[in-house]
């Protein structure tokens, strides 16, 4: 049986694309390459992977003030002809996926269209840019989750052509992490840390803008109880300007700033100590990995303010939301959600159940692959038919 191949244009490879590239890569159906760049501008750097393929650099142009980007060195690998699956990452800054794109429907090789439907980062402009030129160029378009698909269906695409990954992070290690912290262990770290008999709130993020930690802070003022203390877990661009709000609220000593952590057995005895995961602006992953501990999740309920996983929460049943941008309805939520234990148990309980039963790294593979497949089928019947139609010219 001959195998599908597949070309797949990546910006990078952060840690939370490991387990879905290299489970692709190991699919015995599928030949797939992987093309990303070494680093990031803002330092981060790729996870090297057997199926990568490095591109040397790009290149950067300011217009109108919009970074348009061209990635030099790109190229079809596995991608021959019809039957075979280009899945370009659909940032309309990268103009060097137009020229690779034209290349591969010029050999009949199908195109994925992979990335969000929208985001809370997103003008109208720039959603209204990508859609048309997913609609023009793409067979197949692969995004983040249902919602994804109710979306661009709602403006006019084919659903037949629509998939959803139900994006995740690999629960694997979160388990594994979550077995090296039996109950005696982790009353013994909570005593350590003297926060056996404190209400823990988490947040675990990059410390940028859209994260709007402040009105966590704001709300942490607002709960005087000196019982109720944030562990901020994650370093940025706003750590001072942060630490400098906890002191203007009064409030530092109740706040612990533990920066940048990686490592998941290092992360467990916190996600496992906190009574709630808080994240005041805009959510994605992270949510997701809270809910992967059984841990509740505490964000605003706007949908349109964040990104597509925001789809894993239900109010009520395994988080609360809050105003956006109000400390006082933050708090209130955060005091609703503490003052009823065995409510906010069951509520974890819940949280775990959601991601286990829809957002696993199984089902996200399985997704991706039933994208590519049929992708690669729809390509050979286009070249079918183009070749009778050209035959019938003769």
């Amino acid at each position: 049986m001959r195998k599908i191949g597949v070309d797949i244009i990546q910006p990078m490879v952060p840690p939370y694309r490991v387990a879905l590239f290299e489970k692709l890569d190991r699919d015995p159906e599928l030949s797939v390459s992987l093309q990303c760049a070494p680093e990031w501008p803002r330092g981060q750097r790729s996870i090297p992977l057997s199926m990568t393929n490095y591109f040397p650099d790009r290149i950067t142009v300011r217009i109108a003030g919009t970074s348009l980007l061209w990635q030099r060195g790109l190229r079809l690998i596995c991608a021959r002809g019809p039957g075979d699956v280009l899945v370009i990452c659909g940032d309309v800054h990268y103009l060097s996926n137009l020229r690779l794109i034209f290349l591969a429907k010029s050999k009949g090789i199908g195109i994925v269209w992979w990335g969000h439907h929208r985001s809370a980062t997103s003008t109208r402009l720039k959603i209204a840019v990508r859609l048309a030129l997913a609609r023009r160029v793409s067979d197949c378009v692969l995004t983040y989750t249902k919602t994804g698909i109710e979306y661009l269906a709602a403006r006019g695409f084919d659903r037949s052509r629509l998939f959803a990954t139900n994006n995740t992070i690999d629960l694997g290690p979160v388990e594994k992490a979550k077995a090296e912290w039996p109950a005696d262990r982790l009353n013994q770290f909570q005593r350590r840390e003297g926060i056996e008999n404190k209400n823990i709130l988490l947040f675990c993020s990059v410390l940028n803008p859209k994260t709007q930690l402040d009105l966590a802070i704001r709300a942490l003022q607002l709960l005087s109880d000196p019982s109720y203390e944030l562990v901020v877990i994650g370093n940025g661009p706003m750590m001072d300007e942060y630490k400098s709000a906890a002191v203007k609220c009064g409030v530092s000593d109740r706040i612990r700033w533990l920066g940048e952590i990686r490592d998941e057995r290092r992360l467990a005895p916190w996600f496992l100590s906190a009574k709630a995961f808080v994240y005041p602006g805009v959510i994605g992953l992270s949510l997701i990995h809270a809910f992967a501990y059984g841990l509740p999740v505490i964000t605003h309920g706007n949908p349109d303010h964040h990104m597509p996983e925001f789809e894993a929460a239900a109010p009520g049943k395994n988080s609360l939301t809050f105003k956006e941008n109000d400390p006082y309805s933050l708090a209130r939520a955060i005091r609703t959600m503490l003052s009823n234990e065995a409510r906010r148990i069951e509520m974890g309980r819940a949280a775990y159940e959601t991601v286990h039963e829809n957002y696993t790294m199984e089902k996200m593979v399985a997704n991706f692959k039933a994208c590519l497949i049929y992708c690669s089928e729809l390509s050979i019947r286009k070249s079918k038919s183009d070749s009778g139609r050209h035959r019938g010219l003769k």
